[in-house]
């Protein structure tokens, strides 16, 4: 026997020539799902304000196993995404957000806002009784910059961030594959399995295509220089995590259907150059970088 997988629509992943849109009862889902996480989201900020709560629990929503995806990348970013907030809330009294023409508009992380490595390193360790010296020059130095992302209040912080969310769960329950076709059985036609039957169905060949592994899919950046090391992001939340390395100029890595954006580790001032530009997984399988 062997297993083939079956993305909802079609059994081979969509070309960048097919574009690939949420159907409503995807975004409907989406909608529900991000209510969820922003409650949440909301609720540790307002918390964290009366020191009684941490940012390092893990969210779960009744809307994931409705959905049949996994959001388990998605659980573990919204307490991120509420600490950060809560720093820059405190310290600016406002969540820094970029702006994308597509109308995405991300919050901004402390590694993304600053644009250093060493700042990132830095802020877990910051204690209420003082900041590190790194944090406090980056601090200084934002003063003193003229176009730094915009600061929203958090009721505005709170409206992107269920956008963005949305938008990025919408393309996550859409472009997910939905489960495998079993070949190799005496009956006919071949069985589509789901994930719970799939899990105990035991130990069987499972084939899959090139392109779409586990749940990810294989996704190609074209940049316009070699030998960089790129960074991906979810499209609600600047974040940046390794992609891969180096670009020849293409460089490949592995993604689970959603909104992304890409930097690389930059020459200049700053340790990461953003493109401007959110790609959709599926369909931009092969994005190309206009900034680098």
């Amino acid at each position: 026997m062997r297993l083939e997988l079956i993305p909802k629509r079609q059994s081979t992943r969509q070309s960048d020539d097919e574009d690939f849109e949420p159907s409503r009862s995807d975004i409907e889902s989406a909608e529900r799902a991000s209510g969820q996480f922003v409650s949440q989201w909301k609720h540790m900020i307002s918390s964290s304000r009366r020191g009684t709560r941490h940012f390092d629990e893990k969210i779960r929503v009744p809307e994931e196993e409705k959905a049949g995806v996994s959001f388990e990348d998605v659980s573990t970013s919204i307490g991120v995404v509420a600490r950060h907030a809560s720093y820059f809330l405190s310290r600016f009294g406002g969540i820094p957000c970029l702006g994308f023409s597509s109308g995405d508009r991300p919050l901004c992380s402390v590694q993304s806002f600053f644009g250093s490595k060493k700042v990132e390193e830095s802020f877990p360790k910051r204690r209420n009784k003082g900041d590190s010296s790194k944090i406090a020059d980056a601090e200084q130095s934002f003063l003193k910059q003229e176009n730094h992302p915009r600061m929203v209040d958090l009721d505005e912080g709170e409206r992107y961030l269920l956008d963005g969310l949305t938008r990025f769960l919408a393309h996550r329950i859409g472009g997910y594959p939905r489960g495998v076709q079993l070949y190799g059985e005496m009956t006919a036609p071949p069985r589509i399995l789901n994930r719970q039957q799939l899990h105990s169905s035991g130990n069987v060949e499972i084939w899959m295509p090139g392109d779409i592994k586990n749940g990810l899919m294989l996704v190609r950046v074209t940049c316009k220089s070699s030998g960089l090391r790129v960074h991906s992001s979810r499209s609600y939340f600047t974040d940046w995590n390794y992609f891969g390395d180096p670009s020849t100029p293409d460089v490949e890595g592995w993604l689970r259907a959603g909104r992304y954006i890409f930097a690389t580790d930059d020459t200049g001032p700053l340790d990461y150059l953003s493109d401007n530009a959110v790609f959709l997984i599926p369909s931009q399988f092969n994005p190309h970088t206009k900034r680098f």
